[in-house]
């Protein structure tokens, strides 16, 4: 339970989420909805008539991008970041039976053959031994972006090709590729109805299409929302479809069409926040990972700019907000994408960082935290390494005189950064994985230490610290290969004196007000 020091009160402005993210699903043979939550690292078990959820498998082993039962029962899954297909019997532990498989993602059973595809890190096709005793074998590789996928009566394996707007047959025997549909915009998985025909997801459009498995012809489509990404159909064919913006399970009728919420959430994952006087009411900007969102302080109503797979949106992890431009830097994507302040329309999009943990609008250009390298200027002319020698920027903090204040979540300090020269002094040290900084007052700064899962308010002309906070749910750990600070834990405080802390745990943006 989280505690506050007195005279604060706390509580929610945007109310959270089982999920962090909801991705590939499958019914076991009970007619439960097993499903995963790649950010979140977890597998939940969904009752699909009363929406309850409950975890199956947590961090770190429980990443799945998408699940798969063998005909024994047991659950297998697939872990895109660490490259690793995992299993799990009913009640035994969790096994590794292929490694080193980079964006492995797709995975689907052939009787008790196993097939598994990788996607953005990978391009191809295996076999994977269920057992994990022999190597996964190649089928195909250059393939489009196979993504979810499933084998059809024929024994042909139906799948979306991302990359390339299309539904392929695939003879897996032979092996032999053949394109069914085309004219799709992000087509991200097929499964197979109880007629024999398929079921598409298109994460771009937004639709749910039913395709003839013979000619590829669309039989029926329904609008539903953008960012959707698998599918499932239960024993009646009822179709059931996640959606990553908004942390949701639907159940759609095929015959009516008809379209019920089994489990919703508000946000998808938020992380880093800023707030700003828009229109003369404040508001937070909040990258919110498959969406950019906005909520307005005051009255609590949320709007969204832009969600993943309908439109502008690098799967952001902070934001901040300058004087021309809103920034918003994405660990995922390894980019910063510039948006017009006034109109918030995406003006440019620069890639090729390592982890940009947030980027900052300065004189003469944008100034990115890059976790593995230090602070980079982005000008005119080019990049340049302005500050190295850090342990893991994670955040900034512009100071009244022009100075940065720098968060360092690996070296536990607070840097103050004069960009006249780009000289580096510490002003705070000791601290645990600092991820958020936030002006309190004039002369001191609040800290979201994440190590500690708790707001620390530091002074800096007399160095007291203050605990304002404690026992928060922060601290999303990352995969294999990701920095400790996976999600950066964002911080605002308004002009009122109100604190606003975003969860990554809780899914959730929680707000301390003074009394």
């Amino acid at each position: 339970m989280t505690v506050v020091a007195p005279g604060y009160m706390v509580d929610l402005l945007v109310p959270g989420s089982p999920f962090n993210g909801v991705h590939g699903l499958r019914f076991d043979r009970d007619g439960a909805i097993f499903v995963g939550s790649l950010a979140k690292q977890s597998i939940y078990r969904v009752d699909p008539v009363s929406g309850g959820v409950t975890l199956e498998v947590g961090p770190p082993y429980g990443e799945a991008d998408d699940v798969a039962f063998a005909p024994d029962g047991t659950l297998y899954w697939t872990a895109p970041d660490s490259g690793t297909i995992f299993a799990r019997t009913a009640d035994g532990p969790v096994r590794a039976v292929a490694t080193d498989l980079p964006g492995i993602n797709g995975i689907t059973f052939r009787g008790s053959r196993l097939y598994a595809s990788t996607v953005f890190l990978g391009d191809a096709l295996y076999e994977i031994d269920p057992v994990g005793n022999v190597p996964p074998r190649m089928i195909l590789e250059g393939i489009g972006g196979l993504n979810g996928n499933e084998f059809g009566p024929d024994d042909k394996l139906y799948g979306p090709l991302w990359f390339q707007g299309q539904v392929a047959r695939i003879d897996v025997d032979k092996p032999e590729l053949t394109v069914l549909a085309d004219g799709f915009m992000r087509p991200s998985a097929v499964k197979v109805g109880p007629d024999g025909n398929l079921w598409l997801v298109d994460a771009g459009l937004g639709r749910l299409f039913n395709l003839d498995r013979e000619t590829g012809r669309t039989i029926r489509s329904l609008a539903l929302s953008p960012s959707i990404d698998n599918l499932a159909l239960d024993a009646e064919g009822r179709v059931y479809v996640t959606n990553m913006a908004d942390n949701s399970i639907q159940q759609i009728d095929p015959d009516s069409g008809a379209v019920r919420d089994v489990v919703r959430g508000t946000l998808s994952m938020p992380g880093g926040i800023a707030l700003e006087m828009r229109d003369g009411r404040e508001v937070l900007h909040i990258a919110d990972q498959y969406a950019y969102r906005i909520v307005d302080t005051a009255a609590g109503r949320l709007s969204e700019v832009a969600r993943r797979g309908g439109g502008d949106n690098n799967i952001p992890s902070a934001v901040s907000v300058g004087e021309h431009f809103i920034l918003l830097s994405s660990l995922r994507t390894r980019s910063v994408e510039v948006r017009d302040r006034r109109t918030l329309e995406r003006v440019e999009m620069i890639d090729g960082f390592d982890f940009p943990y947030q980027a900052l609008e300065v004189p003469g250009g944008i100034l990115v935290a890059d976790y593995s390298v230090g602070l980079i200027l982005v000008t005119g002319d080019g990049r340049h390494i302005v500050v190295t020698d850090l342990e893991g920027p994670a955040t900034m903090l512009p100071m009244p005189d022009d100075g940065i204040y720098v968060g360092e979540a690996g070296g536990g300090r607070i840097l103050r950064v004069d960009p006249s020269g780009w000289t580096v002094g510490a002003v705070a040290e000791g601290l645990d994985s600092p991820e958020g900084l936030a002006f309190l007052d004039e002369k001191t700064v609040l800290v979201a230490e994440v190590g500690k899962q708790r707001l620390t308010s530091v002074d800096f002309e007399t160095g007291a610290r203050r605990t304002v906070a404690e026992n928060l749910p922060i601290g999303q750990g990352g995969p294999p290969g990701w920095p400790a600070a996976f999600v950066p834990t964002g911080l605002a405080v308004g002009r009122s004196g109100v604190i606003y802390v975003a969860s990554d745990l809780d899914c959730a943006i929680y707000r301390l007000a003074p009394r």
